[in-house]
């Protein structure tokens, strides 16, 4: 659903019966997915044990377009409002009391709960201001969030943050990078697919060349399966990549990678019938989409430390001595983790 709403395009679909078309998140009003899932977020916190809750926080990536943030906003509170009981909107001082608020972004809301895990709200630390930093590689985004973390003057708080400042890239996540390697991968077997008359859709990533497959470069329902069904080929390499396995391909050697092979049989569709096609031998260069994935990850970090430094420069007294960083989301594990 983040690439969705990120993406700002419209999708097609098949159901058990027909195809379907989903609006942009923008200009969607039917059909919601964002309003569906806090729907059942709804439910599950609203119960008979737990009780009734009126005012949400939301976190949100920081990249995203304000109208964005407002559309899930917005989407949050229809779908909020439709799982809680009928009678809290009956009386009008509690129906006023139900508030949605976009609060914070994904990665200062992972750096509250890092510094806690660590240890950083026990007092003997809070001595002196604790200066941190997020890298917070997702699925869909990547979130960057800098600041310092201290005791709170006020006596109602333990603690106090103060925000020096955020950055990011809607589009540098573990997904999205998926989608652009199976892109890449297609190309590396374009004239193979091409004779068997099969299309592929554009990757959510910025700056794709939409002319570099020509009429085989489709948002059809079958060029989007395609796409997704080389990717979930491709998904043990971006997983399980580690810093033994990225040096012997740097070195042309042999690896091994549970899940993935070099080459391999894979079924996908035409761009007519959409009939089911083989294709026996999909190779892939191993070195080529190793450096698209390191090129990607690289510009990424580069823009955390160019903040970082900004940061430093900015905001940072002499009395510090360390700056911690935390690494967070779900694509820093694997490939992430070993490139950062």
């Amino acid at each position: 659903m983040k690439q969705w709403a990120g993406a700002d395009e419209k999708l097609n679909f098949r159901d058990f019966k027909e195809d379907f078309s989903l609006e942009s998140f923008t200009n969607c009003t039917y059909f919601n997915p964002i309003e569906i899932y806090a729907y059942y977020i709804g439910h599950c916190i609203n119960n008979m044990q737990n009780g009734v809750f009126l005012k949400y926080f939301l976190s949100y990536p920081i990249k995203y377009e304000k109208h964005q943030a407002e559309k899930i906003k917005e989407s949050f509170e229809k779908g909020l409002k439709k799982s809680l009981p009928r009678h809290v909107f009956d009386d009008e001082k509690t129906a006023k009391m139900f508030k949605v608020e976009l609060k914070a972004s994904e990665s200062c809301t992972y750096a509250i709960s890092a510094l806690k895990s660590y240890g950083f709200d026990k007092s003997d630390k809070l001595d002196k201001p604790v200066y941190y930093g997020v890298f917070d590689f997702g699925g869909g985004t990547t979130d960057f969030d800098f600041g310092k973390w201290e005791k709170s003057a006020n006596p109602k708080f333990a603690y106090k943050m103060t925000h020096f400042s955020n950055g990011g890239d809607k589009y540098l996540g573990g997904e999205n990078l998926l989608e652009l390697l199976a892109f890449e991968a297609y190309g590396q077997n374009f004239q193979t697919l091409k004779e068997k008359g099969i299309a592929i859709a554009k990757p959510n990533y910025d700056r794709i060349d939409t002319q570099r497959f020509g009429s085989f470069m489709q948002n059809s329902r079958e060029a989007r399966l395609n796409l997704q069904e080389i990717a979930s080929k491709l998904h043990p390499f971006l997983e399980k990549l580690d810093a033994n396995i990225i040096e012997a391909i740097e070195e042309g050697e042999e690896f091994e990678m549970e899940g993935f092979e070099k080459e391999f049989k894979v079924q996908l569709f035409d761009r007519n019938g959409g009939d089911s096609i083989s294709v026996e031998d999909f190779k892939v260069d191993c070195k080529e989409i190793l450096n698209l994935l390191k090129g990607k990850i690289d510009d990424g970090v580069a823009n955390f430390f160019a903040g970082f430094s900004k940061v430093m420069a900015e905001n940072i007294d002499n009395q510090c001595r360390a700056f911690h960083i935390f690494l967070g989301g779900n694509a820093s594990i694997g490939a992430g983790q070993t490139s950062v």
